[in-house]
């Protein structure tokens, strides 16, 4: 039993550096997938109040910079799923843009565009 215990215990602490390696993998994909989801929805609210990349350059070349910055350090995995977690993004964003009044879209726009340097 005792020699069972051992050899468990020191399984455990052979295996520790692989799962830990696999955590902070996970971890990193995790933290990637929200910047780059950030950037997306950035995006995407910009093209919702009517910006094109003609009106902001700047900000779309910004975000296309930061976005191949962030896909470089994903995972195949993460990077495969990275189209899924935008579709939920957009989703989420378009019911409640839906959902706001008139004024209060606008008023997004307003704070959406000043952001982008954009009358």
């Amino acid at each position: 039993m005792k020699k069972f215990i051992c050899a468990a215990v020191i399984a455990c602490l052979l295996s520790a550096p692989a799962r830990a390696a696999d955590d902070a993998g996970a971890a990193n994909d995790q933290m990637m997938i929200t910047a780059l989801t950030m950037l997306h929805m950035r995006v995407y609210m910009l093209e919702l109040c009517g910006v094109t990349e003609s009106d902001a350059p700047a900000e779309f070349a910004k975000n296309r910079a930061e976005e191949e910055r962030f896909l470089g350090a994903l995972s195949e995995d993460a990077r495969r799923n990275l189209p899924a977690e935008y579709a939920k993004m957009e989703a989420s964003i378009k019911a409640d843009w839906d959902k706001g009044s008139e004024a209060h879209r606008a008023q997004n726009c307003v704070s959406v565009k000043a952001g982008a340097g954009v009358q």
